[in-house]
């Protein structure tokens, strides 16, 4: 017999034999890739706070047809990302001061918690992985990428926060981030900060590193202390992107 031809033989079915297949990962649907496309553009203000938001006009950018669009629509209003009236129509939802402020101080609550925490269980911080993201951080200044930098801050700040273990705390970390996005998004491209945003993580992982961890919580605290003054010079130049200007209707 040739190798490789079946003799007749009876080896088994599959479920005698190991595994030789991993399962199938899910597609995204069209609606999973419109939320994520909005979203992102939200939170970096390619989308303005206040600015209406058309389903036909959107299924045309994305090329969708506008069933999935709403299924999006539906998850960025739960998330509080997009406003809509009766009648009127939908708009990206405008800044509130007061969920910015709260926002930043539970993100730094979450911070120093996960410092805590990561040591309380012994755990160790992904300092491989930390530097990778430094590498790719460090690439965005240069093309001054402040999009991508963006991304990479979060992705920074949530891979130390991983190290507790805790996937509800990265959850809700994430969430509360959406809090301050777009202020941290218009304090990269109008303050020019990105290098000040490197310098910080470079300080920080080297703090972790040294497993450092007071150095590390007073680093997140200069952090937080330095947000809640872009959000007022924000207000100041971009009045109408928060809820507590005149031209603002509830939301």
């Amino acid at each position: 017999m040739s190798p490789g031809c079946w003799d007749g033989k009876d080896v088994g079915s599959l479920n005698e034999q190991s595994k030789v297949l991993a399962p199938l990962a899910p597609p995204v649907s069209y609606a999973e890739r419109a939320y994520r496309a909005l979203r992102e553009a939200i939170l970096r203000l390619d989308l303005q706070p206040g600015q209406s938001v058309s389903e036909n006009e959107l299924a045309v950018q994305l090329e969708i047809s506008r069933s999935p669009l709403r299924q999006a629509f539906a998850l960025l209003q739960k998330e509080g990302l997009i406003i809509t009236f009766p009648q009127k129509g939908s708009y990206v939802t405008r800044i509130d001061p007061k969920e910015v402020a709260d926002s930043c101080e539970m993100r730094l609550l979450l911070e120093t918690w996960s410092l805590d925490k990561t040591l309380e269980n012994g755990g160790t911080w992904d300092l491989q992985g930390l530097r990778q993201l430094l590498q790719a951080q460090e690439e965005a200044v240069r093309s001054d990428a402040y999009a991508t930098f963006l991304d990479l801050d979060s992705r920074f700040h949530m891979t130390i926060m991983g190290a507790t273990g805790n996937d509800k705390a990265g959850d809700l970390y994430e969430q509360v981030n959406v809090g301050i996005a777009r202020v941290r998004a218009w304090e990269l491209r109008t303050q020019k900060s990105l290098q000040t945003g490197l310098t910080e993580h470079r300080e920080i992982f080297r703090a972790l590193e040294a497993e450092d961890v007071l150095r590390v919580k007073e680093l997140c605290v200069e952090a937080a202390n330095r947000l809640l003054p872009s959000m007022q010079l924000m207000r100041s130049t971009h009045p109408a992107y928060f809820t507590d200007h005149a031209s603002a209707p509830r939301q």
